[in-house]
């Protein structure tokens, strides 16, 4: 990752400051060495935009153009490597990126990789929707989880609610099925409600997964509790808190 620009600009009065040397980096970049030792790195648009050579004087404008680009370099790099550990929502980048960056250059930052096709919320989404499913989580608790994180209920909804989800959703089912074991159907209801399980998806399951209470006495998962977005402590480490 490029390195957080460490270079105060001088006085308007102070005289230039000379580039020392130009440093081609492995990735691409340029590695410009300041005479007072500083180092920025930037990209070869900056190169050619400030016609950089060894020897060339800066101007104070010439010095806050360089000190723009290497911190715009800076935060691309950094969410791209945040994005290269697992997807990201925009909301939850935008939040990691503003403890160092400015609010205004990370939303533009932001912006540039959405037109870019490398940050998508719905991507993302569906990313986490399958991280749930396969931990035996159901539709509401995927809501919670994506609305916490802040994607909007526009996109929640259209990835959550896909009719082709019906069966990955039994299936999700089963498997929370398969891991609370209730000996007592009216118990079971309640855990997968707990686990944010549809009304009539747990209806199918009691049908095909257990006997001994008729479907009249089945109660709906909204009266027996309030569900709460789940703890980032019971996410799988690929899409836990970094």
């Amino acid at each position: 990752m490029a390195r957080k620009p460490r270079f105060s600009l001088p006085p308007e009065d102070a005289p230039p400051v000379g580039v020392a040397s130009l440093i081609q980096r492995g990735d691409g970049n340029l590695g410009v060495l300041l005479a007072e030792g500083a180092l920025l790195v930037v990209d070869e648009q900056a190169r050619l935009a400030l016609d950089l050579y060894v020897g060339k004087e800066l101007e104070r404008s010439a010095l806050v153009e360089l000190l723009n680009r290497a911190e715009r370099l800076t935060l691309r790099e950094a969410a791209l490597a945040l994005l290269a550990r697992r997807p990201h929502g925009r909301k939850e980048l935008e939040r990691k990126l503003g403890r160092r960056f400015p609010r205004e250059r990370v939303e533009d930052c932001l912006n540039d990789l959405g037109r870019q096709g490398l940050l998508d919320d719905t991507r993302f989404a569906r990313a986490l929707l399958r991280q749930r499913m396969a931990g035996g989580y159901g539709p509401r608790r995927v809501q919670a989880d994506l609305l916490a994180r802040g994607v909007d209920r526009d996109t929640v909804r259209r990835v959550v609610d896909d009719p082709a989800l019906a069966e990955d959703w039994q299936a999700a089912g089963r498997l929370r099925w398969s891991k609370e074991r209730q000996p007592d159907p009216r118990g079971m209801y309640r855990r997968l409600a707990q686990a944010g399980f549809l009304a009539g998806q747990i209806q199918r399951l009691l049908a095909e997964l257990a006997t001994g209470l008729p479907p009249e006495d089945w109660p709906e998962p909204e009266e027996l509790l309030e569900l709460e977005p789940a703890e980032d402590s019971e996410l799988e480490p690929e899409l836990e808190e970094r």
